[in-house]
């Protein structure tokens, strides 16, 4: 199930990485009085009595340029509303109402997209009095709080939680199996969809950032219905803020939305290249969303003087990087020429199958007993941990619940141990697996 996004927008200097950072619970975003400062992140996962949504702050959004403020501004509140699924509109208390607020306020009433207005800088109660000025902007009653202080965020947000989309729990995908490919920049994910689907559906270019938006293909392959989602590249984030681009900062935003929404993730990388450091950040990713994964390891035909054993050392040179890639499954494709794509078709089937896959709870406990005789767990600092029963609880990712004399005895050499014997035994190669552990 995906998230929700929640998108802070408002004039410069009103508080949205304050406000940010106050929702989230670090300092995530760089604050400055200086208008149109920098930052270095702008969305995050966080909760609120339970419910998740994506917050994105627009501050660091929008490049500083030569053009009048209103288009500045009005800008990040188009792109906004596009994405997300609830806008805060952040006003200052301090200066009042001004004419951007107003304008701003008009475009949102125009799109009908739903908006919570907040008044920030409310810090104490002497300051209540200037929040009944904003009801002038016909935005329904404004939300008084203190990001500095703290004052009234959690009013603020209980009223967030209950202006977002009910949550729709176990919902299937309409088109099948759906896939999001993703990856850095011009790797070749455009030319890997078209090579699978046999057509140019989605326009293919040497130039990166070509593809902005994500876009979705339906397919079906050997009876088996796919929506097939070819998303803009993720930069690193910081080279994302030296561009400057809002469009850029918001396919960003757009990509991680579609983890979210996928089943499996096919995380495109450049063969001659291996895995770097953002392909790895980009596998946390999908790991954290809790998403099955297959690796496409594209323009192998240019890795140059090839012989029997480039590709084991390819793999092995994989695994050391990141050690996850040795339970993912991997292709060695070249989209140009067609060679093995149809791999990535029995990866993400074979990774979709394991990502939705249930083990009977005799079966678990009978691995379980013959585990803790064979080769218990290691003893931590805080005792022997003694493993009486197992079950598995959901699926989507695999998600299974040990009990344990002492919860605390198992420690994270422990929790990996687990994983590691779960692995050998069943398998699960293409997904990440969530290991719970509860008091006998």
């Amino acid at each position: 199930m995906s998230r929700p996004v929640v998108a802070i927008v408002g004039r410069p200097n009103v508080g949205k990485s304050s406000l940010f950072n106050r929702i989230v619970g670090h300092r995530h975003s760089v604050v400055d009085p200086e208008p149109g400062v920098t930052r270095d992140r702008i969305m995050a996962k966080t909760d609120w009595n339970g419910r998740e949504f994506l917050l994105v702050d627009t501050g660091g959004l929008v490049p500083g340029s030569s053009d009048p403020m209103e288009t500045h501004i009005l800008g990040q509140v188009r792109i906004a509303m596009e994405e997300a699924s609830l806008v805060l509109f952040l006003t200052d208390a301090q200066t009042g109402v001004t004419d951007l607020d107003a304008e701003v306020a008009r475009v949102l009433r125009k799109k009908e997209r739903q908006t919570l207005l907040v008044v920030n800088k409310v810090d104490n109660p002497e300051a209540d009095v200037e929040v009944h000025a904003f009801h002038a902007l016909g935005m329904g009653p404004p939300v008084p709080v203190s990001a500095m202080t703290g004052r009234h965020v959690g009013d603020m947000l209980d009223q967030l939680v209950k202006r977002l989309p009910p949550e729709a729990e176990g919902e299937e995908p309409e088109g099948g199996i759906a896939v999001a490919f993703v990856g850095r920049p011009n790797v070749g994910k455009s030319s890997l969809v078209n090579a699978l689907t046999g057509s140019p559906r989605v326009v293919v270019d040497d130039v990166p950032g070509t593809t902005r938006d994500a876009t979705d293909t339906f397919f079906q392959h050997e009876g088996r219905s796919y929506t097939l989602v070819d998303t803009a590249g993720l930069r690193r984030q910081k080279n994302v803020w030296k561009t400057r681009d809002a469009i850029e900062h918001f396919s960003v935003l757009r990509t991680l939305k579609a983890i979210e929404r996928c089943d499996v993730a096919v995380l495109v990388i450049e063969a001659m290249d291996h895995l770097v450091k953002q392909d790895s950040d980009i596998l946390a990713q999908i790991v954290d969303a809790g998403k099955a994964v297959v690796i496409a390891a594209n323009k192998w035909d240019a890795v140059p003087g090839k012989t029997s054993e480039t590709a084991g050392a390819f793999m092995k040179e994989l695994w050391a990087r990141n050690p996850f890639t040795a339970h993912v499954p991997v292709s060695l494709i070249s989209a140009a020429t067609g060679q093995r794509v149809e791999k990535v078709f029995s990866d993400v089937l074979t990774a979709y199958e394991q990502w939705t896959r249930r083990i009977p709870t005799n079966a678990l406990n009978e691995w379980l007993r013959e585990l803790v005789k064979r080769n218990p767990p290691p003893i931590s600092r805080r005792g022997v941990p003694r493993l009486s029963y197992v079950t598995q609880v959901g699926v989507r990712p695999p998600t299974f619940v040990f009990f344990v004399n002492n919860p605390d005895t198992i420690g994270t050499a422990g929790e990996r141990y687990l994983e590691r014997c779960l692995r050998e035994e069943y398998g699960f190669s293409g997904t990440p697996l969530r290991l719970l552990l509860r008091k006998k």
